[in-house]
């Protein structure tokens, strides 16, 4: 065997990012917490979710699916977020969706109206129905 050729450990450059980081306040800590808390709350609740749909056959591997799926996903964000008294996208549309009406018995009503929201779907199908194309080809094949 050869002779054995030391690493230069003295020559380490060792990059401490927590010297270099600053510190966080009460706030932005307490915040980190709150979102952290968030997350693992909307994450267990969707894994529930999802099993028990594919337990009843539902098909989850579609599109349309994830697409559903994460408007809920970001309607449970909303939700835990206004319980910090915290902001959220989400809640620009539900509160536009969703009004709480009490009945005179003190019963509490949810209506929905979906007309407070503009569809894109509708303005799409407008746009491929004016939409004529026509193709002549550059080549003739005969």
């Amino acid at each position: 065997m050869g002779k054995l050729i030391k690493f230069p450990a003295h020559r380490v450059v060792y990059n401490n990012e927590q010297a270099h980081r600053p510190e966080l306040s009460e706030e932005e800590a307490r915040q980190i917490k709150e979102d952290k808390f968030v997350e693992q709350i909307t994450e267990s609740l969707i894994l529930d979710i999802i099993h028990v749909l594919q337990e009843n056959v539902v098909d989850t591997k579609t599109d349309v699916f994830l697409r559903d799926l994460a408007i809920v996903i970001e309607s449970i964000k909303g939700l835990l977020k206004r319980d910090f008294g915290r902001k959220h996208p989400m809640h620009t549309i539900s509160d536009s969706l969703a009004k709480i009406h009490t009945l005179k018995d003190g019963r509490k009503v949810t209506d929905i109206n979906y007309s407070n929201l503009m569809t894109k779907k509708q303005k799409q199908d407008k746009k491929q129905q004016e939409l004529d194309i026509q193709f002549d080809p550059d080549i003739k094949l005969d």
